[in-house]
């Protein structure tokens, strides 16, 4: 038999609180954990930029203790600019997201456009790719380069200008029998540009996607919380010519219905449930 060893990451995003004189506390079980740290404002004025750190504990009931500390660097830069629709007009606030990552190290930034499409993100000194989105998805960024920031500078990108999607990929989820699945999100990633873009079906089970050129994974996963349906075919992929003319492409997918249940109960060390909705449980093929 082949041992599988589970790792746990958590998120200081999600454990709060983070006392005033930056001390957290949090509870956990035995096992392997990683434990990252997040900025819950992208004004925060700090970035951890390092990998998550890793804890190990007896999967037992016993008490212990650790002790993990961080250091974060200061924002001292500003990445800057406008974000415009091809006739020259801006999106309204909050509509369209930026998103910095790093190419040397963990950092990541973010922020949106207010109503004059004017963004502002504080940053550290790096080498960042950016990826903007947009929540009317019938627009898309062009392919942008990666942006160098030095130290106690405001990097001004100028206009960028969004591009109107031609490429579109439609297709139905249905079951076995033809029924329309409507409780789905499908999916488009593009890998070369970690773009990702999402829709959900009519209620016929019908979808449409609009996209920019280039090669797009399309996968789809259940949005409610019980789904009577599974899909583990492989990946399906669409490519489309990088450029501005009109393409359309189909791809269907045919879950499989789920038909058997599994059922149990979860209770804590003394005995009483778990609050509801606080434990989540996930089953995978082998």
């Amino acid at each position: 038999d082949t041992a599988t060893t589970e790792i746990y990451t958590l998120s200081l995003h999600d454990a709060l609180p983070i006392y005033a004189n930056g001390y957290f506390k949090m509870a956990v079980t035995g096992g392997i954990w990683e434990i990252f740290l997040d900025s819950q404002s992208s004004d925060s004025g700090w970035s951890y930029n390092q990998p998550p750190k890793s804890i190990v504990f007896a999967a037992d009931s016993t008490t212990e203790e650790q002790t993990i500390d961080f250091v974060v660097v200061k924002t001292s830069s500003q990445i800057k600019g406008k974000i415009l629709k091809p006739d020259g007009t801006p999106f309204s606030q909050d509509s369209v997201h930026i998103d910095l990552s790093s190419t040397t190290n963990f950092s990541k930034f973010g922020g949106s456009v207010d109503n004059q499409g004017i963004f502002v993100i504080p940053v550290t000194p790096d080498k960042y790719q950016m990826h903007i989105w947009s929540e009317d998805q019938s627009f898309a960024a062009p392919e942008l380069p990666v942006v160098t920031v030095e130290r106690n500078r405001i990097n001004d990108l100028g206009v960028i200008t969004l591009i109107k999607a031609k490429k579109i990929i439609t297709g139905k989820i249905s079951y076995p029998d033809g029924r329309p699945v409507t409780d789905v999100e499908i999916g488009a990633f593009r890998k070369e540009t970690q773009t990702w873009m999402g829709t959900k079906p009519d209620n016929l089970g019908n979808y449409t996607l609009l996209v920019l050129g280039g090669i797009w994974d399309i996968s789809i996963q259940p949005t409610s919380t019980a789904p009577d349906w599974t899909y583990s075919e492989s990946q399906n992929y669409v490519a489309f010519a990088e450029d501005n003319t009109a393409e359309e492409k189909t791809i269907d997918f045919i879950v499989t219905k789920a038909d058997a249940v599994i059922t149990g109960e979860i209770l804590k060390l003394d005995g009483t449930p778990p609050p509801a909705n606080r434990i989540h449980i996930e089953f995978r093929t082998s």
